[in-house]
């Protein structure tokens, strides 16, 4: 499982359509034996954000699933200017 990285999940803003609730990502994430949710940001029944260690296919797959109603970025340092 080296080859997992962290992730950043959000949804899409409200108005764009989106209907997916980052709970139900969570139980999804829950049932992956290579995913693991880092941090959870909110009340874990409504999350604003999650940070999960996924593979570079799962987060695809994941970004691909719910095109549209989910943000799936590597959570990369910030750098300084």
């Amino acid at each position: 499982m080296s080859d997992r990285q962290e992730y950043i999940i959000g949804r899409v803003e409200a108005g764009s359509g989106s209907t997916v609730s980052l709970a139900k990502i969570m139980e999804e994430l829950n049932t992956n034996p290579q995913a693991e949710i880092v941090r959870v940001q909110g009340p874990e029944d409504n999350p604003s954000l999650l940070v999960a260690l996924l593979t570079p296919e799962d987060a695809q797959q994941l970004q691909a699933q719910y095109q549209g109603q989910l943000i799936v970025e590597k959570n990369l340092p910030l750098q300084p200017f």
